[in-house]
């Protein structure tokens, strides 16, 4: 049943980014999802909230404190998950690209969070990777550092 719910929310990932990140293929470019406002996290105009999407409006579902940690521990688990798994089948360079590299992958993170901003930077072979918590605590993952470069317990995702 975990396996199935696993896979489930893999999947909700794909559709909540469908048709996110940007076109062009620069190699330092920084990737969102489409409709993002000031910290909410509502992926694509008009499509309302999917699964692990939350209008702004919408109350934190936990206390900020455990959020972070949440947020902290999936992009702590994720992020080295996806240079392995990139190093073997190429990088991302668009967030919908690491959403079907998760799925393909079988990375999955807790449904109450969900992978925010994506820069890679192509010469290096390195990106930073946030994801966001629908409280919107967040933690960005740098790989050049090999850890947590930032937190917050609010806020959303920086956009830089």
């Amino acid at each position: 049943m975990r396996r199935y719910a696993t896979v489930l929310a893999a999947l909700s990932i794909v559709a909540g980014l469908a048709g996110c990140g940007s076109k062009d293929n620069t190699s330092a470019a920084s990737f969102t999802k489409s409709g993002d406002t000031a910290g909410a996290n509502t992926g694509a105009p008009g499509a309302g909230p999917g699964p692990g999407l939350t209008p702004a409006s919408a109350a934190p579902t936990m206390k900020p404190a455990a959020a972070l940690a949440m947020a902290t521990s999936d992009v702590s688990k994720v992020s080295p998950a996806l240079v392995t798994w990139f190093n073997s089948h190429g990088y991302a360079t668009t967030l919908e690209q690491v959403a079907q590299a998760m799925v393909k992958a079988g990375i999955a993170m807790d449904p109450t969070d969900s992978v925010a901003t994506y820069q890679y930077d192509a010469a290096a072979k390195q990106f930073k990777l946030c994801v966001e918590n629908d409280s919107h605590a967040w933690a960005r993952y740098d790989t050049a550092l090999h850890k947590v470069a930032g937190s917050n317990t609010s806020g959303g995702c920086p956009q830089s």
